[in-house]
C-alpha cells in the first residue's frame, strides 16, 4: 500500500477499486432474507397464514399465474388444518336436492309454517298467520290466530278441508295419507298436534333447527305474501290494521295465478287442485271505493239504497266481494257492487283501527318470520258519522200548539 498524502482539509484519501465479479455471467449477491422466506415452501400451513388464510387451490396457483416468488406447493396437498378457518369460515351443509323433488300427485306432501307476531292487531285482535301449502300445486291455505295456542285447532280445520278435497277430486290416487312438514316450533312439536295429525292419518316430519331451507316450500311464500300485502295497503292508503284482509287477498289471488313453478311444467294452483278455471274478470283493486247495495230487509223507506264502502277482498267459497262499511265499521259480503278502482276507499292516511268488526261467521275468510314485523301506522281515522237511526229528532214546530196541559182542564165529577 503506497504513501497517503493529506488533503487540504486535513483528511487522507484512500485509493479504492471496485471488486469485479470473477465471471461476467455471475449473478449479483442477493439479500438472504427472501431466500430464507422461500425455504418455507414445503410448509403449506405457514404460507396459508402468510396469504391471509387463502384456500389451498388458490394458493397453489400463485406460482404459475404471475407470482414467481410464491412457493411451489405440491398438488397432493388439498387443504390444511386451520382452527381459525374452521371457526370463522363455517358454511351450511349442501342441500339434498333429491329430498326436495316434487311429488307426483297433489295433496301428498304439505308444509305448514307460522308467521308473527305482527305488532298491529287485525280487526279481530289477530296477530299470527298459519300457512299450509301443497308441494305439487303450490295451493295455499291461510288462517289467522290470536295466539300460538290456537295453531293446533286451526291446523285441524285446514287438514279437514284438505281431506274433503282429496275425497272429492283425488280419491283415485289412493288413500288420504299426506306427509306434513313442520319447523322445530314448540307449537308443532307438542303432543296434542302429533295426536291430531295421527288421528287424521297425516304423517309428520320436522326440519332441523335453524335449517330454513328444509322448509323452503312454506318459508319462501311469506316474502311474496308480505311484500304484496304491504304494497296493496300502501297503494290505496288502507289502514295497517286491515293487514289480515290484505294477506287473505294475496293468498286468494296467488292460488288463481299461473306460475312456472307450479306442477311439473307450470300451471294455476286452483286448476291443478280442483280442475276449476279462475275467472280473472272478477278481480278488482284492493282498497278501492265501492258502492254496495243495502239489502231491502235492512233498509228503511226513503233511505239510501246503497252505501259507500271499501273493497277488502273476496269470500273464499261464495261469489261476491267483501266490503268494509266505514259508517258501521263492519265487513259484509255483497254481489251488487259498483267499483271506483281509481279512488281510494279511505279518505285519510293509513291508521291503526282496532274497532273494526266482521259480520261473517268464518274469520279466516278474510299467512321469514318468528320476530315482530314493524308495520308503521300514521294518524288514526276520524270518528265515523252518527247513523241516521241514532240521531236525536225533534218534533216539528207546528205541533207546539197541540200540546195540552192538565191544569187547563178542570176535573169533572
Amino acid at each position: 500500500m503506497g504513501m497517503l498524502e493529506p488533503s487540504g482539509n486535513g483528511l487522507y484519501l484512500l485509493p479504492h477499486q471496485p471488486a469485479l465479479p470473477s465471471s461476467p455471467s455471475a449473478p449479483p449477491a442477493l439479500d438472504p432474507s427472501p431466500q430464507v422466506a422461500l425455504t418455507a415452501q414445503c410448509d403449506p400451513v405457514l404460507w396459508h397464514r402468510r396469504y391471509g388464510h387463502l384456500n389451498m387451490q388458490s394458493l397453489q396457483a400463485q406460482h404459475t399465474h404471475g407470482v414467481p416468488t410464491s412457493p411451489v406447493l405440491t398438488s397432493a396437498v388439498t387443504k390444511v388444518s386451520c382452527d381459525s378457518c374452521l371457526l370463522h369460515k363455517a358454511t351450511a351443509a349442501p342441500r339434498n336436492t333429491a329430498a326436495c323433488a316434487k311429488p307426483s300427485h297433489p295433496l301428498l306432501n304439505l308444509s305448514a309454517d307460522l308467521w308473527g307476531p305482527v305488532n298491529v292487531p287485525s280487526p279481530h285482535g289477530l296477530r299470527y298467520c298459519l300457512l299450509v301449502i301443497d308441494h305439487h300445486t303450490n295451493y295455499m291455505w291461510v288462517r289467522f290466530l290470536k295466539s300460538k295456542d290456537d295453531a293446533c285447532s286451526e291446523l285441524e280445520t285446514i287438514l279437514l278441508d284438505i281431506k274433503h278435497l282429496h275425497a272429492r277430486h283425488h280419491s283415485q290416487t289412493g288413500a288420504f295419507a299426506p306427509v306434513l312438514k313442520f319447523d322445530s316450533d314448540s307449537v308443532f312439536e307438542a303432543a296434542v298436534t302429533r295426536q291430531m295429525c295421527a288421528h287424521l292419518g297425516v304423517g309428520v316430519q320436522f326440519s332441523a333447527p335453524y335449517a330454513h331451507h328444509m322448509l323452503g316450500k312454506a318459508e319462501r311464500p311469506w316474502r311474496t305474501i308480505r311484500d304484496n300485502a304491504s304494497a296493496m295497503l300502501h297503494n290505496m292508503a288502507v289502514p295497517n290494521s286491515m293487514w289480515s284482509c290484505a294477506v287473505s287477498t294475496v293468498v286468494y289471488l296467488r292460488n288463481r295465478t299461473y306460475s312456472r313453478s307450479v306442477g311439473p311444467t307450470g300451471g294455476v294452483p286452483l286448476t291443478l287442485l280442483t280442475s276449476s278455471v279462475p275467472n280473472a274478470s272478477k278481480f278488482r283493486v284492493f282498497g278501492c271505493a265501492v258502492f254496495a247495495k243495502v239489502p231491502d230487509k235492512q233498509r228503511r223507506k226513503l233511505s239510501e239504497k246503497a252505501f259507500r264502502g271499501v273493497m277488502v277482498g273476496y269470500p273464499p267459497d261464495a261469489p261476491g266481494y267483501r266490503v268494509y262499511n266505514p259508517e258501521t265499521r263492519r265487513i259484509t259480503t255483497s254481489v251488487h257492487v259498483v267499483f271506483q278502482e281509481d279512488t281510494p276507499g279511505f279518505d285519510t292516511q293509513p291508521s291503526v283501527d282496532s274497532a273494526i268488526t266482521d259480520s261473517s261467521d268464518d274469520v279466516p275468510a278474510d299467512s321469514p318470520l318468528s320476530h315482530p314485523i314493524d308495520l308503521t301506522s300514521p294518524t288514526p281515522l276520524p270518528p265515523p258519522p252518527t247513523p241516521r237511526h241514532a240521531r236525536l229528532r225533534s218534533h216539528p214546530i207546528r205541533y207546539g200548539d197541540m200540546v195540552a196541559h192538565l191544569s187547563d182542564y178542570p176535573p169533572t165529577l
